[in-house]
This record gives C-alpha cells, sequence and structure tokens, in this order.
C-alpha cells in the first residue's frame, strides 16, 4: 500500500461521504440535546443477564488482557442475531462477561474460532479506539465533569497504551523475521505515540482532566493471531478510516488548538494506517486458511459498527473535536468499501 495511494483513497471517500444527498439539505454539525446517543436501544434483550449461567462446559471465556477484549463461546452464540451485524444491545448482552475500562462495548464482531466446530468468539471493543496492546490491564474509569476533558483522557490512555503496543510489534517483527524496513516502522511508530500522548494529555490537562497512567501485564506473549487481530481491527479499521476522521477534524474542530492536535496527528496516523495495510501479507504468511477468513470476517464486523460507534458517541464531544456525523461515518464505510476493502 503506498502512502498516495492510501491517502488519495480516505480523501476521495471522506468527499463523497460528505457531499450533499440528491434530496437536498446538509449535515447539522450541532450536538444533539440529549448528549448524542441516536441509536434505538430499546431491542427487548436483557443486557443484564449473566451470559454464563447454567451453560455448563459451553460457559463464556472471557479475556480482558487482549488486543481487543473478547468472549469466547465454546458452544456457539447464545442467542441467534437479528441480522448480519451484531446491534448496540446485542454486543452488551454478548460482551457482558467483560469489566471494560471505559464502559463499553461501543461495537462488536463474531468470527468463528480455530477450524470446525460450533465454537464463535465475540470481539468487543470499548469506547476508546486505538492500537490497543495485547496487554493492557483495566483500569479505573476516566470520569469527567467536561465530556470532551473525558474523551481527551481516554484518547491520552490508549495513545500512551499504543506505544508498548508497536514495541511488543517491533519484536515480535524481529523475531519472525520480518523484513527491517517493517521492523524499522514500528519502531518509529512506537516514538510516534509517544509524542501524540504528550500532545493530546497536555489539551486534556488543560480542560482538567486527571492523568491515567497505563499498566500493562508485562509477562505476556501474544500470538501471531492475537497480534494479527489486532492489525486487522486496530490498524486496517480504526488507525485506517481514523485517518479519514482527522481530515475532517483539522477542518471543523470548534478549537484552534483541537484542529491543531489533527493535523499534527495527521501524517503519523497516515503512515501508520499505510503500516497496517502492509503488515497484512506478512502475517498471511504466518496463519492459515482458517485464520485468515477469520481476521478478514472481524475486519468486517469493525468495519460495519463504525457508523454504530460515531452515533453513540456524545454529541457535545463529536462536534467539540470535529468528527464526521454518523451517516457520513456510514457513507464514508460504503465508499471504501468499493475500494479499499473491496
Amino acid at each position: 500500500m503506498t502512502h498516495d495511494r492510501l491517502r488519495n483513497v480516505l480523501t476521495s471517500a471522506l468527499l463523497s461521504a460528505l457531499a450533499v444527498p440528491a434530496c437536498g439539505g446538509v449535515v447539522s454539525e450541532e450536538p444533539p440535546k440529549d448528549g448524542g446517543a441516536d441509536v434505538a436501544t430499546d431491542t427487548g434483550i436483557d443486557t443484564g443477564t449473566d451470559v454464563a449461567t447454567d451453560l455448563g462446559v459451553c460457559t463464556p471465556i472471557p479475556d480482558a488482557a487482549t488486543c481487543s477484549e473478547k468472549v469466547v463461546y465454546p458452544c456457539g452464540l447464545p442467542f441467534a442475531l437479528a441480522g448480519s451485524t451484531p446491534t448496540l444491545e446485542e454486543c452488551k448482552s454478548l460482551c457482558a462477561p467483560i469489566k471494560f475500562t471505559y464502559g463499553g462495548p461501543y461495537s462488536c464482531g463474531v468470527y468463528p474460532t480455530g477450524t470446525g466446530g460450533t465454537s464463535q468468539t465475540v470481539n468487543c471493543a470499548s469506547c476508546a479506539v486505538g492500537r490497543k496492546p495485547v496487554d493492557l490491564l483495566d483500569e479505573a474509569e476516566c470520569h469527567e465533569e467536561d465530556p470532551v476533558a473525558e474523551a481527551l483522557a481516554a484518547m491520552t490512555r490508549i495513545e500512551a497504551a499504543s506505544v508498548h503496543a508497536f514495541r511488543k510489534l517491533e519484536r515480535t517483527l524481529r523475531g519472525l523475521g520480518a523484513p527491517a524496513s517493517l521492523v524499522a516502522r514500528a519502531r518509529s511508530a512506537a516514538r510516534d505515540e509517544a509524542r501524540h500522548a504528550r500532545l493530546v494529555g497536555s489539551l486534556a490537562r488543560a480542560r482538567g482532566a486527571r492523568r491515567h497512567p497505563v499498566r500493562v501485564a508485562k509477562d505476556h506473549v501474544p500470538t501471531v493471531f492475537e497480534l494479527a487481530l489486532e492489525n486487522a481491527v486496530e490498524g486496517c479499521v480504526h488507525e485506517t478510516v481514523g485517518v479519514a476522521y482527522l481530515e475532517h477534524q483539522r477542518a471543523h474542530a470548534a478549537t484552534p488548538e483541537l484542529r491543531a492536535m489533527a493535523e499534527q496527528l495527521y501524517d503519523d496516523e497516515l503512515a501508520h494506517a499505510e503500516l497496517s495495510w502492509d503488515l497484512v501479507s506478512f502475517f498471511d504468511q504466518h496463519l492459515d486458511a482458517d485464520q485468515r477468513r477469520a481476521l478478514r470476517e472481524a475486519r468486517d464486523h469493525a468495519l460495519s459498527a463504525l457508523p454504530h460507534e460515531m452515533a453513540k458517541l456524545d454529541g457535545r464531544v463529536r462536534v467539540a473535536l470535529g468528527l464526521p456525523d454518523a451517516p457520513s461515518v456510514g457513507r464514508l464505510v460504503a465508499s471504501l468499501r468499493t475500494t479499499l476493502y473491496a
């Protein structure tokens, strides 16, 4: 994936997504009065039920120490999904065994576990996106009076955690005999993320947010599949589409400081997204056909969840940071499906 091609594809998709609909009208940038969650939640699914009850050997296996929180259902999902992609309420139920750092999930994806059988893995995602390392430990939730300060504090923590993620990626790539160029780019990405954490952290503290340290389980050794899954979901989806978000933010964020933040992050995050796509072919060499299929499915589910994630975001935060609204993200995703994700 070349730098210029990725930039051009994302820019073209963003411009297409922001175009005035044929029926007329423009997309409002005013935050909803109820705080921003405009996704229907009354689906009739009991999200407070312990899904492990009375399942015996079929008891769900939660894992909050992976690159994205996950729950393995050895005997298949406890209920049939309403559609091909889990709704937010279905995600809440399926991910209930996980204790989320930021009160997630805001999305989830379902893919087969291993080869054959009925076992299904639900890949859950909390509200702070980024290249979350496989061994990030749970932390007390970030609760600030200012929702923008809270969002910046959460972003700072994930940026700082991403330093560790890229350092571990660098070591793993070196151990697998990856080309020196990939190893060097992972090392450079770690330096970028350290700089990002300082930048975003300064903005968070300026708004009164507290510092939230990052703790990792240093003895955890991620599998190649775990790192490939992290790359597929966090890199090829969240970091990649995040570049399009940053392009929108650097023009639409509410303050000069927030616009400058997006401007400073843009080129680095574009390079990280490019690295993620270049890693796909390398990781594929170390995975079997079922694992490669599982990665594609997880990536597709994460992509489908993006409009729902944006819809759930507090409207005050979305407008302050200059993020596109949910309908625009839906059009962005649709456009990228015909190009980058085709």
